[in-house]
């Protein structure tokens, strides 16, 4: 049941995450760690510690269950594309603890997925290898069609300009912040109301909803 509440719950944010491709979640389950003598305490450190290593902001969620966010480094603006969990309990014979692990990706926007994420969370908890995650790919930048990072210029007054950020963000010439988001050639530009614009295919231009501009490139 819990495991059924995790990926919901993540799949959930995934849907209010900046997203500039279509979405899918990559779940990760079934590694467990017995040890065979130790104490519940011992294994919510080294949990903590693991989830740390990885992801953000290790918390227990309830007794024994240590849940964390992230990842660790961001590209763009923050979101929760990764989650991981660590689920303490008392083994059988109540000498010792098993530890157990589960995590979710949102992909494309994470360029690593689930299983390898997990394999180093539980490795980095018992001391096993750990292989460095894939580095995620910086926003494009120009004439692009993977953002709308850069400066834009209205077709109808030169003194207006869009100025777009790697973090989403909008500000206009008029000191008027706003933001943006891009799901294939369709822009959804906030900044005085919502406005759906058609990035073109060279990437250099946007129009619709009542504006056309222009990106300097």
């Amino acid at each position: 049941m819990k495991l059924r509440l995790f990926a919901a719950a993540l799949a959930a944010a995934a849907l209010i995450t900046v997203a500039h491709a279509p979405a899918a979640v990559d779940l990760s389950t079934g590694i467990r760690k017995l040890v065979d003598v130790g104490t519940l305490d011992d294994c919510n450190a080294k949990a903590q510690a693991a989830l740390s290593a990885y992801l953000q902001t290790p918390t227990q969620v309830s007794p024994g269950e240590w849940l964390a966010t992230g990842p660790l480094v961001q590209v763009g603006p923050p979101d929760t594309t990764a989650s991981g969990t660590v689920h303490c309990y008392t083994s059988p014979d109540g000498k010792g603890y098993v530890a157990s692990f589960t995590c979710a990706v949102e992909t494309p926007n994470n360029s690593y997925a689930a299983d390898a994420l997990c394999l180093d969370i539980a490795h980095h908890f018992y001391g096993g290898t750990e292989t460095a995650l894939a580095t995620p790919t910086p926003l494009p930048t120009g004439c692009t069609t993977g953002s709308l990072i850069g400066t834009w210029v209205s077709d109808s007054d030169r003194s207006q300009t869009w100025t777009m950020d790697a973090q989403n963000g909008l500000l206009g010439s008029d000191g008027v912040s706003g933001s943006w988001y891009l799901y294939g050639t369709t822009a959804m530009i906030t900044y005085y109301g919502n406005h759906k614009m058609t990035l073109s295919a060279d990437g250099k231009h946007l129009s619709g909803g009542g504006y056309s501009f222009t990106r300097k490139c």
